[in-house]
């Protein structure tokens, strides 16, 4: 596993802007309304994504309080490269208040495991892997047969701005940019994947949020 530079400077920022957004904010409350915003999120996908206590769940790139802060029953895995860092400069997180949870402090790329996951959640997260297509490979073959990955992408809203982007790094915490196209046309070259639901989950003036729900074959 290579670690670009770019991807470097992007976790070097990534840690900043969570420490500076987050510094005036009350744990519990800021928690509270995470735990909102994702039952809320969970609420625009396909009645077709069932979860119980069963469900083996994956939360790839999770930050502090990624979904995983929903469950308190079933058995998760997160993985995050800079879970160590949130632990010791956020005190909005902590491994402790998750005893349901496995923490992998590691990009995706270095994560390895014989569990089959029958629902991966990537949300916020794909423009900060170090290489897109290979983690794509890599979640298809972490998913069980029939199983879902739901990931949620921001993509250019004017795409005659994402050269600019890409070239110059003017967004410095995603190392890659996306149009929605470009982003659905990478994921239809892989055979493992059915795409499902393409929502527009939030219109921004430079980016828009999608989320994508696609099944494995």
């Amino acid at each position: 596993m290579k670690l670009t530079k770019r991807w470097k400077v992007a976790q070097y920022f990534e840690i900043r802007w969570w420490r500076k957004y987050l510094q005036h904010k009350n744990p519990e409350e800021y928690l509270l309304s995470k735990k909102k915003y994702w039952s809320s999120f969970l609420g625009q996908l396909s009645t077709e994504i069932e979860i119980n206590e069963k469900t083996k769940i994956l939360d790839v790139g999770a930050g502090p309080a990624g979904i995983f802060i929903l469950w308190d029953k079933n058995k998760i895995d997160a993985i995050d490269p800079l879970f160590d860092k949130y632990e010791t400069h956020i005190p909005h997180f902590t491994k402790k208040l998750y005893k349901n949870v496995t923490f992998y402090t590691t990009p995706i790329e270095g994560f390895s495991t014989p569990q089959k996951y029958d629902l991966i959640f990537c949300l916020n997260a794909i423009n900060h892997f170090i290489d897109v297509e290979n983690s794509l490979q890599i979640l298809a073959h972490l998913l069980a047969p029939e199983g879902f990955l739901v990931i949620s992408v921001d993509t250019h809203s004017m795409l005659f701005l994402r050269p600019l982007f890409k070239t110059l790094q003017l967004d410095i915490l995603h190392p890659h940019q996306f149009g929605l196209n470009e982003f659905l046309e990478t994921i239809k070259k892989m055979e493992e994947f059915k795409i499902g639901e393409v929502i527009l989950s939030k219109r921004g003036f430079l980016f828009n949020l999608h989320t994508i729900v696609l099944k494995k074959k």
